[in-house]
């Protein structure tokens, strides 16, 4: 596989997924059991994105975000986890995301901050009692493991959960994972952190995103053997920066195309944006020349890269304003971060089954995109911030969403412009050191 692969593959650590542990695998415990070997993996999905609730939305119950959404990447790679040869147990957990329990409201308040009792920290422990409960139902009292080697999958918060997971793994104020599984009578070997797989970290954490890093631990991702990160290059709210893996030694950070669910995936199939407040220069009557060129400038944009025709752009002069209006988004360009994360993780020993490749297969219409995205160099959103060609253009207008917009829940969803300045900045995604 040329492009994407290629890229990651000098990230290989020499303790490959299938190397012998340090301790010899023939030992015997003292009740006569063989240690085994063990791997699981955990994935912590996204704010407002629950497999379950997903699932009752399609029977017409609604109670929040949760079961509007489609399924995410992160849920849909859980589904189709498989055993390695390897090991003795391979395991997969499931975490729901952010503000978000099976069958329940969602909580406003923990998706607007990342607190509370199914907020990010909440989630980590879930994940730590969760593989606690897994080996213990799959193992016999006091039988010893060899080696526990973890993967960890996030996708927006949950990527931020499965960062810190690593951390209360290894280091927990509460007790490592080694030490909780000890004091439930299994004596640990080694434990080792293989692959993590990010969709997009965006903590925003709390009121002040600055601190995440330290106050989340999102740099424990150190510690794993490999990290993958696919990022949004066109993501630019203000609420959403996102967090690098440049703390990673073996880490390989690769920006696609899309805001931040065309990338994890969780938008609806045939999706409308309708009267989106794209731009929103002030409230006071009457425009200075430089806000009506501001508005100008932001509508020819908007037709230069192909996010809207010309008939889906009404500029409101009077309230100082550009609204858009597009119908059918189709949501079928997230199998293409699907397949990659998959690919990528199985080079790193992570299994799954064939069915996720034929189930979620890549439309013809979107075949071309794959091949140039696998031949195009990754490593900057500019990249494709400065495309506008004909293919890219009607592939932006068909397939991807505009995250960033005025006048919807509380300013969420407002852009970020550099240097807080919309008349005369540009749209620019923040990105913090991770």
């Amino acid at each position: 596989m040329t492009g994407t692969a290629a890229k990651i593959k000098h990230t290989g650590s020499s303790n490959e997924a299938g190397s012998p542990c340090y301790r010899c695998q023939e030992q015997k415990s003292a009740a006569g059991r063989a240690p085994v070997r063990i791997r699981i993996a955990v994935f912590f999905d996204g704010t407002l994105n629950n497999r379950t609730n997903t699932g009752l939305g399609e029977k017409g119950i609604n109670r929040g975000v949760s079961y509007e959404n489609a399924l995410t990447n992160v849920a849909i790679l859980e589904l189709y986890y498989q055993q390695n040869p390897e090991y003795d147990h391979s395991l997969s957990i499931y975490i729901e995301g952010i503000g978000t329990e099976d069958d329940e409201a969602d909580s406003s308040i923990t998706a607007g901050t990342g607190w509370g009792s199914t907020g990010i920290l909440d989630k980590v422990e879930t994940g730590m009692t969760k593989v606690i409960g897994e080996i213990s139902k799959h193992l016999k009292r006091d039988q010893e493991i060899e080696c526990l080697h973890l993967d960890c999958f996030g996708f927006s918060r949950g990527a931020a959960a499965a960062r810190n997971f690593i951390y209360s793994v290894l280091f927990g104020q509460q007790n490592t994972l080694k030490l909780r599984l000890q004091s439930s009578t299994h004596y640990v070997g080694e434990i080792k952190v293989k692959f993590v797989g990010l969709y997009d970290t965006v903590a925003s954490y709390g009121l002040n995103h600055r601190n995440d890093t330290e106050e989340l631990h999102l740099d424990a991702i150190r510690y794993a053997e490999n990290v993958v990160q696919l990022a949004a290059a066109e993501e630019h709210r203000k609420h959403f920066p996102l967090t690098n893996i440049n703390s990673a030694p073996h880490g390989v950070q690769l920006f696609l195309p899309g805001a931040h669910s065309d990338i994890g995936g969780g938008y609806p199939d045939n999706m409308d944006e309708v009267d989106h407040q794209i731009m929103f220069v002030c409230r006071r009557h009457g425009l200075k020349a430089a806000d009506k060129a501001a508005l100008a400038r932001e509508r020819e944009w908007l037709l230069a890269s192909g996010w809207y025709y010309e008939d889906e752009i009404q500029k409101v002069d009077q309230w100082d304003e550009v609204k858009v209006t597009r119908k059918g988004i189709s949501n079928h360009f997230h199998r293409i971060p699907l397949k990659m994360m998959a690919e990528l993780a199985t080079e790193n020993g992570v299994h799954f089954s064939a069915g996720l490749m034929s189930d979620f297969s890549i439309h013809h219409h979107l075949k071309e995109i794959e091949a140039f995205i696998r031949e195009s160099p990754l490593d900057s959103p500019e990249y494709w911030l400065a495309l506008n060609t004909d293919m890219i253009k009607k592939f932006r207008h068909d397939h991807l969403h505009f995250s960033a917009c005025f006048g919807s829940t509380l300013g969420c969803n407002q852009p970020q412009f550099t240097d807080d300045d919309i008349v005369h900045g540009h749209r620019k995604r923040e990105i913090i050191y991770g």
